[in-house]
């Protein structure tokens, strides 16, 4: 059995910039994360390879028609050029299982379907039990999180089922093509102690859903929160971030939580899981209404915590001041007063 994973580099939208100053990014976590995870639990053996985005489509598909199973990462960045690869594999080798996951087309897997005859399978949320089932071969009604096309040909939901965090395997990017080269830049401005918005942290992951809509439901404009928390151990993040260090050097990290200090506890038991010797400079974001409602002590402790855990820079959405504008957004709001508190509490 083999496996062909690739996130498709952005479409072309003109003048779109980027968030860092490179148009590059370093391999991706995700794919890292699930080809662990399938080489840990599947009972079928089998090969990964995870696609350098960088190649040419027309050299992608050539060499992605002669595996079994075609997994795509869609953002709605990337859409129209993981609908090129798709249709371009299918045309090529109709046998070959296309499997779309990701962001974009957990919110749309019924349309993704029947827009799309070549498509095959959508995985929605989490996607690591979903890619056992389908190397195992297993009827789709028994694999979770997957859209498939039923009996009558219209798209029917298996069953939803939650990653067991604490199983996590440890990951790295060895199924990555060109994995060397595409840390480089990385690397480089990692090292070179300049600004580190130059190029793309590596991802990492604490918290899986959106706390925020667990506690008081989905933002109103908001397509990917997540009712359902799971949390992975302190321990193995840090355990997580060790091997990073060892295997590649990689120190900076971007934390792809929804909410990175969910609770001043999480937070605390993950500064107090902390080993000896590990390095870490991390992104994350942030919600300020929770934080607004720290006393002064609290926020204070939170902040040092944060530091001892290597977190450089933390982001805030507050996004409106109106309470008849935030109320329509099923938020709670924040007052000018109180975000300039906090944020010279957490400097």
């Amino acid at each position: 059995m083999k496996i062909a994973l690739i996130q498709p580099n952005l479409d072309e939208h003109g003048n779109q910039k980027q968030a860092y100053g490179s148009i590059k990014r370093p391999p991706e976590t995700g794919f890292a994360v699930l080809s662990s995870w399938a080489n840990e639990f599947s009972k079928q053996e089998h090969e990964t390879k995870v696609f350098d985005p960088n190649r040419s489509i027309e050299d992608i598909t050539e060499e992605a028609s002669q595996y079994d199973i075609l997994g795509l990462t869609d953002w709605f960045s990337n859409h129209r050029n993981s609908i090129k690869i798709a249709r371009a594999v299918k045309s090529l080798n109709p046998q070959t299982r296309i499997v779309f996951g990701g962001p974009n087309v957990s919110m749309i897997p019924q349309l993704v379907l029947n827009n799309h005859p070549y498509v095959d399978f959508v995985v929605q949320r989490d996607g690591e039990e979903s890619l056992v089932g389908l190397i195992e071969g297993r009827n789709p009604k028994d694999i979770p999180n997957l859209w498939y096309r039923g009996i009558d040909g219209n798209p029917t939901f298996s069953f939803p089922k939650f990653t067991d965090l604490k199983k996590m395997p440890l990951w790295d990017f060895s199924r990555h093509e060109n994995a060397e080269e595409r840390l480089k830049e990385y690397l480089e401005a990692q090292n070179s102690g300049l600004d580190p918005w130059i190029f793309p942290p590596l991802a990492l992951f604490s918290f899986r859903g959106c706390m925020k809509a667990i506690r008081e439901g989905v933002c109103s404009y908001c397509t990917s929160s997540e009712e359902q928390g799971r949390a992975l151990p302190p321990e193995k993040l840090w355990q997580q971030i060790r091997h990073l260090n060892q295997t590649y050097g990689a120190e900076i990290f971007y934390m792809a939580d929804d909410i990175f200090p969910i609770s001043s506890r999480r937070i605390k038991q993950i500064t107090e899981a902390r080993p000896e010797g590990v390095k870490a400079r991390i992104r994350a974001y942030g919600y300020l209404p929770d934080m607004a409602e720290m006393t002064q002590k609290d926020l204070e402790q939170m902040a040092q915590n944060l530091n001892r855990i290597g977190v450089f820079n933390l982001f805030f959405g507050s996004e409106h001041y109106d309470p008849l504008v935030l109320s329509g957004m099923n938020k709670r709001g924040v007052s000018v007063e109180e975000t300039a508190r906090m944020r010279q509490s957490l400097n």
